[in-house]
C-alpha cells in the first residue's frame, strides 16, 4: 500500500478540528512527523471543545423545571379560590343555634321518593297554632303558643291585643307567652318572630289553595303543614334598610319570621327585653 493511500485513510480517522490543520502541511512530510503533530494538537486542545450534545439535558431540565414551577402556581391558585368558595358557602348557609336550610326538592327523582324521604323544617309551635293562631283552643305539646295566656289576653287591654295585621301597630309582644311580633310596614304582616322555626313563611290566601306542592313543613308535634310555592316579599321593619327575601307560602295562620331570615340578615332576638336588635344599624325594636 502506497504511503499517499495510508496517509489519507488515516487522516480520515482523526477528528475534523485534526484534519484540518494537516491537510494545510507539506505533502513530502512523512507519516512519522504527521503523527507528531497530530499528537501535539490533540494535547493541546482546549477543553472547552467539548461535543455540545451533553448540554441537551441540562436545556431540557431547566424546561422540565420551569414547566413544573407553572403547574405548582396553577394548583396553588385553584385552592385558593376553593377555599375562599368554601368560606363564602359557609357564611351563606350559617344558621343561629345550628339551624339548618330547608332543603330544595330535586326534580330528577321520582314523586315516591320526595314524599318518603324529604326532610321537614321544625317549629316550635303545633300544627293547631299555625292554622288557628291566637285562637287556637287544642294546641299539643311541644308547642310554644300558651292557651291560657291568648284567653286572658282576650279580655285584657287593647294593647296586649295581637292582630293579624295592623296598619297603627309596629311591633307587639305578649309577656304571658313570650311571643314578640314585628309589622312589616310595606305589607301590613304582623310577623310573628320565631327562632326555633327553620324557615320563614306566610298564611296561604284563598286563590293559592289550588297550587299544593309536595313539599311540606313539620310542626313540634309532628304534624304537617302544606305548602303553596314561594313568593317574594321586600320588608320594612323599621330598621333603615330593606330586607328582600323569598317565603314559603303555607297553611298557617301568622307569618313567621324564622331563623333563616335572621341569621342571613344578622338581626338578634333579645327575649329577656321582648325585642329585635339589628347588628348592622344597630337599631333596636320592642
Amino acid at each position: 500500500m502506497s504511503d499517499t493511500v495510508l496517509r489519507k485513510l488515516w487522516m480520515d480517522k482523526l477528528s475534523p478540528q485534526t484534519s484540518q490543520i494537516l491537510v494545510s502541511l507539506p505533502d513530502d512530510l512523512d507519516l512519522q512527523r504527521l503523527a507528531e503533530i497530530a499528537d501535539k494538537i490533540y494535547e493541546n486542545k482546549p477543553p472547552g471543545n467539548a461535543s455540545a450534545t451533553p448540554l441537551q439535558p441540562i436545556v431540557s431540565s431547566v424546561r422540565d423545571s420551569q414547566e413544573l414551577s407553572k403547574i405548582k402556581d396553577c394548583i396553588a391558585e385553584l385552592t385558593s379560590q376553593l377555599q375562599a368558595l368554601q368560606t363564602a358557602m359557609h357564611q351563606q348557609n350559617r344558621t343561629p343555634n345550628n339551624f339548618t336550610s330547608r332543603p330544595r326538592p330535586s326534580h330528577h327523582t321520582s314523586r315516591r321518593s320526595r314524599s318518603t324521604s324529604r326532610s321537614r323544617p321544625i317549629f316550635n309551635t303545633c300544627w293547631y297554632y299555625f292554622k288557628y293562631g291566637q285562637q287556637a283552643r287544642h294546641c299539643t305539646k311541644p308547642c310554644n303558643f300558651d292557651i291560657n295566656a291568648a284567653k286572658d289576653n282576650k279580655h285584657s287591654s287593647r294593647e296586649t291585643t295581637i292582630p293579624a295585621t295592623s296598619r297603627d301597630v309596629c311591633c307587639r309582644r305578649d309577656a304571658k307567652s313570650r311571643l314578640f311580633y314585628i309589622r312589616d310596614e310595606n305589607s301590613g304582616y304582623l310577623f310573628l318572630v320565631d327562632t326555633g322555626a327553620q324557615i320563614s313563611v306566610i298564611p296561604a290566601k284563598p286563590n293559592m289553595l289550588n297550587r299544593k306542592t309536595d313539599y311540606t313543613l313539620q310542626a313540634a308535634n309532628g304534624s304537617s303543614i302544606q305548602t303553596y310555592g314561594e313568593t317574594s316579599l321586600t320588608l320594612n321593619l323599621g330598621f333603615r334598610r330593606s330586607f328582600p327575601w323569598v317565603f314559603t307560602i303555607a297553611q298557617v295562620r301568622t307569618p313567621i319570621l324564622g331563623a333563616d331570615f335572621l341569621a342571613h340578615f344578622n338581626l338578634f332576638v333579645n327575649m329577656s327585653s321582648l325585642s329585635l336588635e339589628d347588628k348592622t344599624t344597630n337599631i333596636t325594636r320592642k
